[in-house]
């Protein structure tokens, strides 16, 4: 889940690396050409189920009965998957193709963390499930945000605006998802308190326009990576079965936001080196943040 910064990324900023971006919900002025506390409660409202990617609107009935009898929609690995435009019905998944580079060679292994998350993180998480369960909300509403946010700033960028036009729809899916399960316990959206994570990450992230694009797409390839390891280990944490599987339905969609990130960022210059130099930081930044009842 890609998340925009949050206003008070200064107070990080200097830990880091002294840079302190732009809301990454602002538009970019002048693209580059070519360029690559608890929640409250309220009333209960009808659960909106979002498909399994491939699957046929006449295999629905059933499964919009029960919230969690739907598959989360992922990103495929297809490729130049042919696609009805004209009869994409808005309960249907977003299965998305690999818009980001359409040559199967380029596909390359998705990279690995270099720490884990302790397992401190899901004692609490599961303690104070609906705690994570808000936030969880505002990080899908973040990330959908964030898609869109990056197809405004880099509009010239080949692959990039279709890509992320579909996967700020799947995203918006999947907060509808989270938000229907956050009606049936009692519990309303409420503000944002931010996130620490995210808001360090951005903090790293630099301002010529070639080096943003680099470290926005690494940087959120970064937070979906961690984003997916987390609800796996809150999916296998929790006892109810319903919500062990909805949660790991919805890491398996994460692992494929992350490897569309990097497949964009791989056809950026310096790659490689910056991928190396940011899993560093992203590291240091979880081992120095305190544990929080919150995905991040």
């Amino acid at each position: 889940m890609a998340v925009p910064e949050d206003h008070h990324v200064r107070a990080l900023a200097a830990e880091l690396l002294g840079r302190v971006v732009a809301d990454v919900d602002e538009q970019e002025a002048q693209p580059a050409e070519g360029d690559p506390g608890r929640p409250a409660r309220g009333a209960a409202a009808p659960p909106v189920v979002v498909s399994s990617a491939g699957g046929q609107r006449s295999d629905g009935a059933q499964a919009r009965e029960d919230l969690f009898s739907a598959d989360v929609a992922r990103m495929q690995d297809v490729v130049d998957s042919v696609e009805d435009l004209f009869h994409f019905g808005a309960e249907q998944a977003v299965g998305i193709g690999d818009d980001a580079d359409p040559h199967p060679c380029s596909i390359r292994p998705g990279m690995l963390l270099l720490c884990q998350t302790p397992g401190e993180w899901v004692d609490l998480a599961v303690e104070r499930f609906d705690e994570v369960l808000v936030d969880h909300a505002h990080c899908e509403k973040k990330a959908a945000a964030h898609a869109l946010s990056l197809l405004a700033a880099f509009p010239n960028v080949p692959g990039l605006a279709r890509a992320m036009a579909r996967l700020a729809r799947e995203e918006a899916g999947h907060l509808s998802q989270v938000l229907a399960l956050m009606e049936k316990r009692g519990l309303v959206l409420g503000r944002d308190a931010g996130d620490p994570y995210a808001q360090g990450l951005q903090a790293m992230v630099r301002q010529p326009a070639r080096e943003r694009l680099l470290d926005r797409l690494i940087v959120s390839a970064l937070i979906e990576s961690r984003s997916e390891e987390r609800l796996r280990l809150l999916g296998g944490g929790l006892r109810d079965p319903e919500l062990r599987q909805f949660y790991g339905r919805l890491a398996e969609a994460e692992m494929g936001h992350g490897e569309l990130f990097l497949r964009l960022a791989r056809r950026c210059e310096g790659f490689e080196e910056r991928l190396r130099e940011m899993l560093g930081l992203e590291a240091r930044l979880v081992r120095e943040l305190p544990l929080r009842p919150a995905i991040h």
